[in-house]
């Protein structure tokens, strides 16, 4: 509420909701339009007032035959969004965490001109395509909101928004190509995903944000969140970075800082039927389905053992990388032994599971016993029998098994 504290006096400020004093006439007396200069002081009301209600203004710009109306909880997550410069939701599918998050970065673009914000996600075609989707249904919930843009370009792995005002929102990468770019806040999706590198985010994404925006005054707003960070998830594991960096975020909170960690389980998408609660119980009843997995993809709970474990996630996801695979027996080694694992998948077609050849090196030690070591590993899906029994007689050749 106080944005506008360094251009107008306390004298002036409305108490109150101001949407209750929204003049009548739509700035028309007597068929003569008011000019700006004389509005001018409510319409600081009305910028720092949206600002800090966010919701209240998709009130006020929504089309009478708008097909949506915000949730309760969707109006208390937009508030945090806009106020706070850390927030960290973990929050279960179906909450619709995706679209409340990218209508609160589009919104921040309007309410602070020239702003740069980006969105980051495991994958630059998953962040492409989440961004997409929900910025289509911004626009066709309030189509007035697309007026504010002057250029856009949608593509498979990008998004790019340029605003009217300067402000733009376009998708990055966890990656070393993003280092030495500018933005003043962004937005990381699904940052529990095992694809994210947390060490990447920290290294070249983050520091993206090294810069305060410059205001429309040539100076710095220091009511403004700067250089904030959304964390939009579902739970994950507790030996992740994504948890880590919600045991930083309530830290912060807990010592009063500009922080916020919040979320929620499947029974509020279920009350406001956003989520079939019939469905829910049949993903929990299934035997196929894993305990753990229901807990954390429709409770928001974090599973595994703490943080302190003898072998991290992290650690363990490092090892599962060969940098130098063998494909065909070595000569060098001749007293190695190779012995093919092969885990076959009885069904055809791309949505089964895949069949798995795992190949382990044997070197002995001379005691009788072996070092063992996997050096491949192939995997395919929606092969037939015949493909790969002749498959695994090749490799039992290659290998000499």
């Amino acid at each position: 509420m106080a944005n506008y504290i360094n251009y107008v006096s306390e004298d002036s400020k409305w108490k109150g909701d101001l949407t209750k004093n929204i003049p009548k006439g739509c700035g028309k007396t007597d068929s003569t339009e008011m000019s700006f200069a004389n509005m001018k002081n409510t319409w600081r009301e009305y910028c720092s007032y949206f600002k800090s209600y966010p919701d209240k203004f998709i009130d006020f710009i929504k089309p009478e035959d708008c097909k949506i109306d915000l949730y309760f909880y969707q109006r208390i997550y937009l508030r945090i969004l806009m106020r706070y410069k850390k927030v960290y939701i973990t929050a279960t599918r179906g909450t619709a965490k995706s679209f409340t998050e990218i209508l609160a970065m589009y919104l921040k673009c309007i309410f602070f001109p020239g702003t740069h914000l980006f969105i980051c996600a495991p994958g630059k075609e998953q962040a492409a395509k989440i961004s997409q989707d929900n910025i289509d249904k911004i626009w066709e919930y309030y189509p007035i909101l697309l007026g504010e843009i002057k250029y856009k370009s949608f593509t498979t792995d990008y998004t790019k928004l340029i605003f009217t005002n300067g402000s733009k929102l376009d998708v990055v990468q966890a990656r070393g190509s993003e280092r030495g770019g500018r933005r003043n806040g962004g937005s990381i999706e699904e940052i529990a995903d095992e694809k994210l590198d947390g060490d990447l985010l920290n290294a070249v994404v983050i520091p993206l944000m090294a810069n305060n925006r410059i205001a429309m005054c040539k100076g710095v707003d220091p009511d403004e969140p700067h250089k904030f960070q959304f964390m939009i998830t579902t739970a994950g594991t507790k030996q992740s970075f994504a948890f880590k960096k919600l045991r930083e975020v309530l830290e912060e909170m807990r010592q009063g800082k500009s922080a916020f960690s919040i979320g929620n389980s499947y029974e509020l998408p279920c009350m406001h039927g956003q989520l079939d609660i019939d469905f829910v119980n049949e993903q929990r009843e299934s035997p196929s389905f894993n305990p753990l997995a229901f807990s954390r993809e429709y409770e928001s709970i974090w599973t595994g053992s703490s943080e302190h474990s003898l072998v991290s996630l992290e650690d363990l996801n490092q090892c599962r990388t060969l940098t130098h695979p063998e494909d065909k027996y070595n000569e060098k080694n001749k007293d190695a032994e190779y012995v093919l694992s092969y885990d076959v998948a009885r069904s055809e077609g791309n949505e089964n599971a895949a069949s798995a050849l795992t190949v382990v090196k044997c070197l002995p030690k001379g005691d009788g016993t072996y070092i063992k070591s996997v050096v491949n590993l192939y995997c395919f899906e929606g092969t037939h029998f015949l493909e790969q029994a002749l498959f695994l007689k090749k490799k039992v050749n290659d290998f000499k098994a």
